[in-house]
């Protein structure tokens, strides 16, 4: 689902979390704010995710690694705090596992 550059304000909604046949989700260049959703890590088959250019805050949630095709995260532009080592790990072992982000804090 690509909602990029759509001038979309406001949080991520968790509704997300009922598109259980969702691959991607791109989110980039939005007025989006607010966390990522936890309920995302519920969603087995997304394999993209991407808030790039946003104004997301605060940390990731740990469940994002329960997404067990998940691979790929960019998030660049945006305030995001700690760490995705437990992603790394999580997926370094099922397939490549690719992160973007310029504004991580570690």
């Amino acid at each position: 689902m690509n909602l990029s550059s759509n001038v979309i304000d406001g949080e991520i909604p968790n509704d997300f979390s009922q598109l259980h046949s969702l691959e991607v989700l791109d989110l980039s260049n939005n007025r989006l704010r607010g966390g990522i959703p936890r309920g995302l890590g519920s969603l087995p088959n997304l394999q993209v995710f991407i808030i790039s250019g946003n104004s997301i805050g605060g940390f990731f949630p740990n469940n994002l690694c329960n997404a067990p095709r998940l691979r790929t995260i960019i998030s660049n532009n945006n305030q995001l705090i700690g760490d995705i080592y437990f992603l790394q790990i999580r997926h370094k072992i099922l397939m490549p596992f690719h992160y973007m982000a310029k504004k991580m804090h570690f």
